[in-house]
Parts: C-alpha cells; sequence; structure tokens
C-alpha cells in the first residue's frame, strides 16, 4: 500500500488496514515517531515555552500493540522577570 504523506487523509485508511500496514514495517513506524517526537520537542521545550534553562528527559514505552509512546519530564527554571510577566497578565494576581 502506497501512502502519500502530502496527502494523508486518515479517514482514507481505515483503523484494521493502518495497524496491519504499521506492524508489517517496524522501522518505518519507528521512524515517523521519532520525526514526531524531535518535531515537538524542538518547537515546544526547546523553542522556548518552558522559558530559560530548560531540561527534559524522556522514556519510550511499547503498548501491548507494539506501538511506541513517550514519556517526558521538563524542568525549566523561569527568571525572576518572566514569573513577573506571567503574573501580571493574570488578573488573578495583584504585584504591588
Amino acid at each position: 500500500m502506497e501512502i502519500d504523506i502530502n496527502d494523508f487523509v486518515a479517514e482514507r485508511f481505515p483503523y484494521l488496514k493502518r495497524m496491519k500496514t504499521m506492524l508489517a514495517n517496524p522501522l518505518a513506524m519507528i521512524d515517523y515517531f521519532h520525526n514526531t517526537i524531535a518535531a515537538i520537542i524542538a518547537a515546544v521545550i526547546e523553542g522556548g515555552m518552558f522559558g530559560e534553562g530548560v531540561q527534559y528527559y524522556g522514556v519510550i514505552e511499547y503498548q501491548g500493540r507494539r506501538t511506541p509512546h513517550i514519556h517526558i519530564l521538563v524542568c525549566s527554571i523561569l527568571s525572576w522577570d518572566t514569573l513577573i510577566v506571567y503574573l501580571a497578565l493574570d488578573p488573578r494576581h495583584s504585584i504591588s
């Protein structure tokens, strides 16, 4: 089965057919998973969403149906200036 990634619509491929294709080619599944996680880390974590000084650690596990998933722990140190800006934008806090 040929899948065009530039014109992919999940509804065209029933769940069972996708699972059979994925399990028939585990290397392609791992490559897709790796690219997806790398894009999320680059955009969200390294992109500055959690501030400066971010460290992260992830563990990949495989579910019963042999599909990978990841748990990521993110540790961040927000600067005092950044914290003040966040609090100032939140109407529940008043900064004197």
